[in-house]
């Protein structure tokens, strides 16, 4: 097995990792060769010749070896058609991130060159379909955190009368301009961020406390909240500017994981993917607006929080590892099937 992950490269930028700790896993698991195309801001221009020069002094794509590629990949590359077995584990959709139908086409019509794909839940690979994939699909529902040997999970002593929540990611105003519009008299809870991008000058509120940059290893260890909030754009409503086809319906992000891992319950948009695994698992509150957070009673907070960490337990390394291998071999099992 080998595995083949492209990815840009900034300081305490969380980005990379849900690919990062996909080929930690497969290496331990498996003893799966790590194939990384690492770019920085300053080298985009030169992406493609990059990745072709790696792939190339890297792999012999046409062996019978499977080859797992993390998906965003440029789908530019046809040199990754040589692959014989391949599977592409999705971590993003960029023409569903940016509702681009033209980008959206271009990275189906490279996803049917797979010989499987594995989505995130059931509204991901409907909406595929419905835009035309026709490869074998599988669904992975949640992604491990991992953490340092020496993590541990902090002691909590929830006051429903000092609500603290956390909300680490990209504070850039039009990734989440809620933030910039939060009415402070009308939150009955303190909101700690963190993360890159912040322009403080366009921050006027005294309930918002920015915490710092750090990264993925370390922020999970500074968390002290008692919730994570998993939001992206306007206070209604969580979707950036896409409306029906809004980011959050199709995507389960990895932040989500982060909290598991540290033993909180989360807050999430009614209508995201997301909502379908706190309310199948119990483990946090959905809400329109964020300032229905204001209206949670919160009784059943230490429920919902044995629940997150029993669930992190549940996607540890060992056995999302096991359930990607599980996954392959559904696929493969199909596509031989249907070779005979």
């Amino acid at each position: 097995m080998r595995v083949v992950s492209q990815y840009v490269v900034t300081n305490n930028d969380a980005g990379p990792k849900a690919k990062t700790d996909i080929e930690e896993i497969l290496r331990k698991s498996y003893n799966a060769k790590i194939f990384t195309n690492k770019v920085r801001n300053n080298e985009e221009n030169n992406v493609k010749s990059k990745i072709k020069k790696f792939i190339f002094s890297t792999l012999s794509l046409k062996s019978e070896e499977m080859t797992i590629i993390q998906i965003p990949f440029s789908n530019k590359i046809k040199i990754l058609n040589m692959a014989k077995n391949k599977i592409g584990l999705i971590h993003d959709i960029d023409g569903l991130r940016y509702n681009n139908e033209k980008l959206l086409k271009e990275e189906i019509n490279a996803l049917n060159q797979y010989q499987g794909i594995i989505v995130h839940n059931d509204a991901m690979e409907k909406v595929l379909k419905d835009n035309g994939l026709t490869t074998k699909t599988e669904k992975i529902e949640l992604f491990d955190y991992l953490v340092d040997d020496n993590f541990f999970i902090k002691e909590r002593k929830f006051n429903k009368n000092d609500i603290k929540i956390a909300y680490p990611g990209n504070l850039e105003p039009n990734k989440a301009s809620f933030l910039y519009n939060l009415d402070e008299n009308r939150m009955n809870f303190r909101l700690s961020i963190y993360g890159n991008y912040l322009e403080k000058d366009k921050l006027k509120n005294n309930k918002i406390v920015y915490k710092g940059s750090f990264p993925p290893n370390v922020i999970i260890e500074r968390l002290e909240e008692d919730l994570g909030l998993v939001w992206s754009g306007k206070i209604d409503e969580s979707d950036i500017e896409n409306g029906e086809k809004g980011y959050t319906r199709f995507n389960t992000p990895h932040k989500l994981s982060c909290f598991l891992v540290a033993g909180i319950p989360v807050i999430v948009w009614k209508k995201s993917a997301a909502s379908k695994i706190v309310k199948k698992y119990n483990i946090g509150y959905e809400i329109n607006n964020i300032y229905e957070i204001n209206n949670i009673d919160f009784n059943d907070y230490e429920e919902k929080r044995k629940n997150a960490i029993e669930l992190s337990k549940k996607y540890s390394d060992e056995k999302v590892a096991k359930m990607i291998n599980g996954v392959l071999d559904k696929i493969y099992h199909e596509v031989e099937d249907k070779s005979e």
